[in-house]
């Protein structure tokens, strides 16, 4: 009988590597990196508040509010009395809505997105939210490459990355990361536009009445399509980033990669998305124990230690803006370690790759041999040529 210490449990169930996320995150280069993308949207954010000439609405991210979306599973007590209220002491509450704010870098694309495409909305906010659904897409396509590198080699490898490694590789292949969504997305539009040509002879009054009700199932048809599209890439652009970090794949290779795996394995996909999030729940709860515990004594020093209460409300503000952040950039770093460790799994499972195959980066790449001089014949050096008589 064989022990329960020896049973191998990962190979037995392979979607136990999920869990692995939790602690992953934790690493101290992915949540750099992950507060480098927040810095990043705000900039953004700020930027496109101060050059949008209508002050009709700001298109906002939603992990760079206010309070950067802290309240994920830490709330502080509002009733509370103002003198205990301007600590910086968080209590931990868990609730439901983390699993929605674990996904923060979706949000940052679909909702922008839906923003801009609804014909209901001003026209400022529309192309404001247009903007800011590029800029997101932008930032995220260079920080969540770095993110996906840093995890796949921590997976792989078992190693930590380097920090300037995977800032390198996510500039250097951030173009890929743009092109791999906008190639559907532009799919999607053109099919959108091919059926609007199709309804425009609606507007005879004759034969366009005729030519509509033949041309619906066309239209009907290419709505289809787009809106799979666009659900698809909705779903497979994480995917599409781990498969650009993990195999050094061009743009359109990751988006090949992204439908044939979670196509080809819908269940499993859903399956380990379904434990992504209880992973993320209880990597979000002990974040907010932490957070607790650090601002029990960053309280405890700042009420101890500084005599003057102005002083102190600003060091408590910055206190709660630095466990905001913190939590924030542990759950944009779960979010990327997560998708990459499901892409892996995917991947073992309908192309049998083993998880410890990644691709090097670019200086263990073998340096390539030079090209053969072709076209001129081997000479000995020690043997003169001999010139030919002619005549």
């Amino acid at each position: 009988m064989t022990p329960l210490d020896q049973i191998p449990y990962r190979r037995l169930f392979p979607w136990l590597h999920v869990f692995r996320a939790i602690g992953l995150a934790f690493s101290f280069r992915q949540l750099l990196v992950a507060a480098g993308a927040i810095g990043a949207l705000w900039l953004g954010e700020f930027l496109i508040a101060r050059l949008a000439s209508d002050s009709v609405g700001t298109v906002r991210f939603p992990s760079t509010h206010l309070q950067l979306q802290a309240q994920l599973l830490v709330n502080v007590i509002e009733n509370r009395p103002s003198e205990i209220r301007d600590g910086v002491t968080p209590i931990p509450v868990f609730s439901l809505a983390a699993i929605s704010d674990l996904a923060g870098p979706w949000q940052d694309i679909t909702l922008p997105a839906i923003v801009a495409t609804n014909s209901n909305m001003p026209a400022s906010l529309r192309w404001q939210s247009a903007v800011g659904c590029t800029w997101g897409a932008s930032v995220w396509s260079l920080f969540g490459l770095a993110l996906c590198r840093l995890a796949a080699r921590r997976l792989a490898r078992d190693e930590e990355g380097s920090f300037r490694k995977a800032i390198q590789f996510g500039v250097t292949r951030w173009r890929h990361g743009v092109v791999a969504p906008v190639i559907p997305a532009a799919a999607a539009l053109s099919l959108m536009g091919f059926a609007v040509l199709l309804a425009l002879p609606g507007r005879f009054p004759f034969a366009g009445s005729f030519n509509a009700v033949v041309a619906t199932p066309f239209i009907l048809g290419c709505g289809l399509v787009a809106s799979f599209l666009t659900f698809a890439t909705i779903l497979g652009w994480p995917l599409m980033l781990a498969a650009i970090a993990y195999d050094d794949c061009d743009g359109f290779g990751g988006l090949s990669r992204s439908y044939s795996l979670w196509t080809g394995r819908p269940w499993r996909f859903a399956w380990c998305v379904l434990m992504a999030a209880a992973g993320g729940c209880v990597g979000m709860f002990v974040a907010a124990l932490l957070a607790f515990g650090s601002g029990h004594a960053a309280d405890y020093a700042i009420r101890l230690g500084m005599g003057n209460s102005i002083a102190a409300g600003w060091a408590g503000t910055t206190c709660k803006f630095l466990i905001m952040s913190a939590i924030t950039s542990y759950a944009f770093s779960f979010f990327w370690t997560s998708a990459t460790i499901v892409y892996a799994l995917l991947r073992q499972s309908v192309d049998g790759v083993p998880l410890d195959v990644m691709a090097p980066d670019d200086d263990e790449r073998p340096a390539r041999d030079p090209l053969p001089v072709v076209g001129m014949p081997a000479v000995n050096p020690s043997e003169p040529p001999t010139s030919s008589a002619t005549g």
